[in-house]
């Protein structure tokens, strides 16, 4: 009698042990899949590391791994013909990405220019549509004296194509210098940013799901 007993309580253990593994490996109404090197969800990333080009001194602030990409430069001279700067990426998935920028910077006072450009490389070609074109002016109408600039626009994107944005300007002043910081605003920093209909320019689809990002790092765009 007692070897039936023990057998039963072998096959109870063995049973209790394998549905516990059986719910942990498979948690019931999980939605995201855990990365358990790191503890938080796992999240796509859509696009490689920035990189920024152009004359003078150019500054990546940020490639956009950890936080939203940003660049600087400073020319000067700059000469009197229009000078152009680049930052840009390069697709790992397709997908349409939202490309919010925030572009400020300094061109000096005597008929200043600046502007900005969405460009999109595929093995067909590139593509190349302006945003923003201010200029010439003088003192002091922007963009001469510093300008503040920001948009969004929106692009198809498969894997492999290079895009990003091109953007500076040019000056006929004696103080003959060329400036400026530009980012792509990619992940709202505060609620506030989700309102107002601000999650549309994030690529989210609605308000809730922009706020659920700043609660939790959950980008589920």
């Amino acid at each position: 009698m007692n070897t039936p007993r023990r057998l039963i309580g072998v096959l109870i253990v063995a049973a209790f042990a394998g549905g516990c593994t059986d719910q942990l490996t498979q948690p019931n109404g999980a939605d995201e899949a855990i990365n358990p090197a790191s503890g938080n969800a796992a999240q796509d990333n859509p696009a490689s590391a920035w990189s920024a080009s152009g004359p003078g001194t150019v500054t990546l602030l940020s490639d956009g791994v950890t936080a939203d990409p940003k660049m600087s430069y400073l020319l000067n001279p700059a000469g009197f013909s229009t000078q152009t700067w680049q930052l840009s990426t390069t697709a790992t998935k397709s997908q349409t990405v939202t490309l919010p920028f925030h572009y400020n910077g300094f061109h000096a006072f005597f008929q200043v220019t600046v502007f900005v450009q969405v460009f999109h490389t595929t093995g067909a070609g590139t593509s190349t549509t302006t945003l923003i074109s201010q200029g010439p002016v003088d003192c002091c109408t922007p963009p001469s004296g510093g300008f503040n600039l920001s948009g969004s626009t929106t692009l198809n994107v498969a894997p492999g194509d290079v895009y990003g944005f091109r953007f500076g300007g040019s000056n006929f002043d004696s103080n003959n210098q060329l400036g400026g910081t530009f980012s792509v605003d990619l992940h709202p920093d505060n609620k506030d940013e989700c309102k107002k209909g601000g999650w549309e320019q994030f690529g989210f689809r609605n308000q809730g799901q922009c706020v659920r990002f700043i609660e939790t790092g959950k980008d589920s765009r």
